[in-house]
């Protein structure tokens, strides 16, 4: 077309010019009749590099398919990662599921089999609860570990006692053993009193006890006895005295001479001296040295009483403080030893002393490390006092009179219902209150688990309207409920290690009620005497033990579980 262009500047100049044209056309370079665009000389090159083109384009091609390759292997790896962590998922929760319904099963089989196994007992049948207790023994790897009702039966289904010291038919008035747990003193309300060798359990010989023996206390790390007597004849008694005997020899070692009755004696830590509490127009408090039996000091308690289990009476290890409850029932006092001055004395309309966390028929109080709070039925306020030098702090105003309370593990909490039902929750560190909304109705009782974890109370009937006698617990961070139960009960309280709840009954057989903490299932009955009033329901600290008052008959009654020492040892010795 360039040749025959009319144009005569666009032809070719020279016949040269085409013959060179026709010579690249031919060897398929580009032509300088045609523009020079990209395409047009990509196409001229792959026609002289025909073979190198295909290279390129066979290379190209199998990168681009192992690119596409690798991309899909990658897509469908992750695909399987994330189906591999959805299984995995599943997995560990239909293991976690499994393992939640294996403990409810275990923790149902456990309360059934231990419900069963106190039926057994109760019908004397001890080998079939023997067999149903084996099925939770205390083995390796299982899922939950037996509570406080599992030793409880074991011990129930053993030997009833190690030995039958002595059978009376007098009343005893008082025990002692030594702190070794090797003498056992036992005085009678007839003025017999025996002395018994718990090692070789025999009875051994002591001098005279006098006429109207009272109060026994061993002297700690020895084997000597304090025993407060009366010597003449009855009724017109000459003289009041304190025997000191070598229970080990038998001999009397010395006889301190007293003013007055002796109902109460306690030695020191070392065994050198005795506190001793006497009655009489004046009372008094005296401590002695043992070595020379010389009086060190007396201090008068005009105040000090007396009641029908023994004065109020309680010592420190080193015989530096006493306090005891004054004739009038409303005070408590604590006489320093040292300077013989009365360091305090509370006036808290109460009805009775006893130790912290101990519940009163007319009150209740707690207490914690620096602080005794007490609540007074009759008052719209909670008292507390500085426990070490006994001025009372600024109290806590209530709308009504506080009728059961207590204070958190940590000491920051005071949880308290009113005579209007209404709870009550202050932050005791800033001062501060909170609103707290625990529905119960007639709470009679209250108590936070060792552990923080939980709150529980136990009311005189459910919700409005119910008129049955509920137990409901809540979540003590949240104060949301996460239990509730019928239980005929009127006082409540927490094993040290949070894993059970009592309940002490009301006007029922049925004495204390436990409950497992963890599926919030009844597993034990605890018996008692038929109309009952469980009060004052408390475990050992060791977790031993549970003991509640029962104020129809005025008595205390105990129920005891070995520690697995304990029965570990007796397991033992059945295989030797």
């Amino acid at each position: 077309m360039k040749c025959i262009e009319k144009d005569r500047a666009r032809r070719y100049d020279t016949a040269h010019g085409l013959a060179r044209d026709i010579e690249r056309f031919l060897k398929n370079e580009p032509v300088t009749a045609c523009p020079p665009r990209a395409g047009y000389r990509l196409q001229k090159f792959i026609r002289r590099n025909r073979l190198m083109a295909a290279l390129a384009s066979v290379a190209a091609v199998l990168l681009a398919l192992g690119t596409l390759v690798s991309s899909w292997e990658v897509v469908r790896a992750k695909e399987a990662a994330a189906e591999q962590r959805r299984l995995r998922l599943a997995a560990q929760t239909a293991q976690a599921s499994e393992a939640k319904e294996r403990r409810a099963a275990v923790a149902l089989a456990y309360a059934s089999d231990v419900n069963l196994a106190q039926h057994a007992v109760k019908e004397k049948n001890l080998g079939r609860a023997l067999e149903l207790l084996n099925r939770h023994g205390p083995q390796h790897g299982q899922l939950d570990s037996p509570g406080w009702e599992w030793r409880y039966l074991w011990q129930e289904c053993q030997s009833d006692a190690l030995d039958n010291l002595c059978q009376r038919t007098n009343v005893i008035r008082s025990l002692a053993t030594s702190q070794d747990g090797r003498w056992l003193a036992v005085v009678e309300f007839d003025g017999a009193v025996s002395i018994w060798d718990l090692r070789s359990r025999r009875e051994v010989a002591l001098p005279s006890a006098g006429n109207s023996p009272g109060f026994a206390a061993f002297a700690p790390g020895q084997d000597l006895l304090a025993l407060s007597t009366a010597m003449g004849k009855p009724p017109n008694y000459n003289k009041v005295v304190v025997l000191l005997c070598d229970v080990s020899t038998g001999q009397l070692r010395r006889t301190l001479s007293l003013d007055d009755w002796c109902y109460g004696l306690a030695f020191s830590k070392d065994g050198q001296r005795l506190a001793t509490a006497t009655l009489g127009p004046e009372g008094r408090i005296a401590i002695w040295d043992i070595a020379s039996g010389r009086p060190l000091a007396s201090y008068s308690a005009p105040t000090l009483t007396f009641r029908s289990s023994g004065p109020t009476l309680a010592v420190t290890a080193d015989l530096t403080k006493a306090a005891y409850q004054a004739s009038d029932p409303r005070k408590i006092s604590l006489l320093d030893l040292e300077i013989g001055n009365e360091s305090w004395t509370i006036e808290a309309g109460l009805a009775g002393f006893a130790r912290p966390r101990e519940k009163w028929s007319f009150g209740w109080v707690r207490s914690r490390s620096d602080r005794l709070f007490i609540g007074c039925w009759g008052a719209s306020a909670i008292r507390q006092w500085d426990v070490g030098t006994g001025i009372e702090m600024p109290s806590w105003a209530r709308p009504a009179s506080a009728r059961c309370g207590d204070i958190s593990p940590s000491g920051r909490l005071c949880l308290t219902f009113g005579w209007d039902t209404k709870p009550a929750l202050r932050d005791l560190n800033s001062g501060q209150d909170f609103n707290a909304d625990l529905q119960i109705t007639d709470p009679l009782d209250v108590a936070f688990s060792p552990d923080g974890k939980w709150v529980a109370a136990v009311s005189m009937r459910g919700l409005p309207g119910d008129l049955s006698s509920y137990v409901r617990v809540w979540d003590a961070s949240t104060f949301r409920e996460v239990a509730s139960f019928t239980a005929a009960g009127i006082s409540i309280t927490f094993s040290p290690d949070s894993s059970r709840l009592a309940v002490g009954a009301w006007g029922r057989p049925e004495a204390i009620k436990l409950w497992n903490t963890q599926t919030w299932q009844e597993i034990l009955t605890l018996e008692g005497s038929p109309g009952n009033v469980a009060v004052s329901v408390a475990f050992s600290p060791d977790g031993n033990l549970i003991g509640a008052r029962d104020t129809t008959l005025g008595v205390v009654h105990l129920w005891r579980a070995p520690a697995w020492s304990e029965i570990a040892a007796a397991e033992k010795a059945k295989t030797q």
